[in-house]
C-alpha cells in the first residue's frame, strides 16, 4: 500500500460518520496484541506496545511499505505516564497509607526536577489509561468506564454504558474524543455534546487495543486484534 495520503481531510464532527479504514500496518500475528499506540509529534511514525509482553514495534508512515521499520523487546514494561507541561509528570498510582482515603488509588503529579510529589487527586476507581489534550488538559480513564478531566478541578464526567472505555484520545483541536471500546472496537464522540459520531467493531472475538489521533487530526490509528494496526480517515480534501 502507498504511503499515508496527507491530502486527506482533517476528521471533524461533520465528516466523522464517513470514517473508514484506509491503511493496515503489519501482518497478522497470533501471539501479539498491540495495546498501546503513540504517534511521534510529526505524525510520520507510529509506535505500538504489545499488551502481553514488553515488545515495541514502529512504522515509518512516510514510506510505501506497511512492514514495521523496527522492533525491540524490553526487559521491563514501561509505566504509563505523561508530561504535563515542562515541570511535571502525571501518572496513576496505588493508594498509600498516608492518603486521605487509604484504599483508593490516586492521580499524581510529580516534579520533573527531583521526582517529588507536587499534587495528588484521590480517584473513585483504578485508572486504566491517561490522555492529554493538545492544550494540556489531562484525561484519566477509570476502571468503571468513567473519565476524569483534570486541569485544576474536575470539569466533566463521561459515562457511556454501551462501551467499556479502555483508552481515550483527543483530536488536535479538542473537538473530538476517540475511545477504544470494551476491547472489541473504537468509538468517536463530540467532546462538547458527548454525541456518538462513529463506532466500529470487528466480528471476531480477538481483543483490540488503543485508538489514537494523529497529530494533524487526519487519521485515527487503532490496534486491531489480529496484530495489525489500522489507519482510519475520511475522504481527500475537497
Amino acid at each position: 500500500m502507498s504511503q499515508t495520503d496527507l491530502t486527506r481531510a482533517v476528521i471533524t464532527p461533520a465528516n466523522a460518520p464517513g470514517l473508514k479504514r484506509v491503511r493496515q500496518l503489519g501482518s497478522q500475528l497470533d501471539s501479539v496484541r498491540w495495546e498501546r499506540l503513540c504517534f511521534d509529534p510529526s505524525g510520520t511514525r507510529l509506535l505500538a506496545k504489545d499488551a502481553r509482553d514488553f515488545r515495541l514495534r514502529w512504522w515509518n508512515l512516510g514510506t510505501s511499505t506497511d512492514v514495521a521499520s523496527g522492533s525491540v523487546e524490553l526487559k521491563m514494561e514501561p509505566i504509563e505516564a505523561l508530561f504535563h507541561g515542562p515541570n511535571h509528570i502525571v501518572t496513576a498510582g496505588p493508594p498509600v497509607a498516608e492518603a486521605a482515603v487509604t484504599w483508593r488509588p490516586r492521580l499524581m503529579a510529580l516534579s520533573t526536577a527531583d521526582g517529588s510529589l507536587w499534587r495528588e487527586e484521590t480517584l473513585s476507581a483504578p485508572a486504566t489509561g491517561l490522555a492529554m489534550s493538545r492544550d494540556g488538559m489531562l484525561l484519566a480513564v477509570l476502571e468503571r468506564g468513567e473519565a476524569l478531566l483534570w486541569d485544576g478541578r474536575v470539569l466533566r464526567m463521561f459515562n457511556d454504558y454501551s462501551h467499556y472505555v479502555s483508552n481515550l484520545d483527543f483530536s488536535p483541536d479538542g473537538e473530538l474524543i476517540v475511545s477504544s471500546a470494551g476491547g472489541r472496537g473504537f468509538a468517536l464522540y463530540h467532546f462538547d455534546t458527548g454525541e456518538l459520531l462513529f463506532s466500529h467493531s470487528e466480528d471476531d472475538k480477538l481483543e483490540t487495543g488503543d485508538a489514537v489521533f494523529s497529530p494533524d487530526g487526519r487519521f485515527i490509528a487503532w490496534a486491531q486484534g489480529d496484530g495489525t494496526v489500522g489507519l482510519w480517515g475520511v475522504g481527500p480534501v475537497a
